[in-house]
């Protein structure tokens, strides 16, 4: 069963822009180089996230990508958009998360990082807070844009096994 995590700030008007609460400062200590928005680094408290846009991955599809910083290292995920029964109106589903280059799509399991538990907190956190300030974003990522008849629901819904967990997590 995927869980799924509600947006709070949803607003429904495309015409209408918060104030952000998030820094796009690029925080350079890392080495990892800056991007151009919608592309850059956010900071949130438990550390940087940013959308890293459409890429053909090693299967050969297209896939919309984002990245998150873990301990200094970029790691790379897969998102998509959830239509509702109506196929206009959508949620963002994560799919996958933890390769190590955005060359998402490799169905083996090997091909993605192990994180522990309090990794996957924070993960996930970081997921739903970048999804959140996309929103806000005057320039959305793609997968982000609404329509006059589609618009983001506000919920960030994660698929079974979207992240591994490290073995010695289980035996706890």
């Amino acid at each position: 069963m995927a869980s799924s995590m509600p947006w709070s700030g949803a607003t429904h008007e495309p015409s209408v822009r918060r104030k952000p609460e998030f820094s796009m400062a690029y925080q350079g200590e890392t080495g990892m180089e800056p991007f151009d928005p919608p592309f850059d680094w956010v900071q949130f408290p438990q550390g940087r996230a940013r959308f890293s846009g459409g890429v053909r991955g090693a299967d050969e599809q297209g896939h919309e990508t984002f990245a998150i910083d873990v301990a200094g290292t970029e790691y790379f995920g897969e998102i998509v958009r959830a239509f509702l029964p109506n196929n206009n109106d959508y949620n963002i589903e994560v799919v996958s998360f933890g390769y190590a280059s955005d060359d998402v799509g490799i169905p083996m399991l090997d091909a993605c990082r192990t994180f522990t538990g309090a990794q996957i907190a924070a993960i996930h956190a970081l997921i739903v807070q970048l999804i959140d300030a996309g929103t806000r974003f005057a320039d959305r990522p793609h997968l982000l844009m609404e329509y006059p008849n589609a618009r983001f629901m506000g919920e960030v819904i994660f698929r079974d096994g979207w992240a591994l967990l490290k073995d010695e997590e289980y035996a706890s």
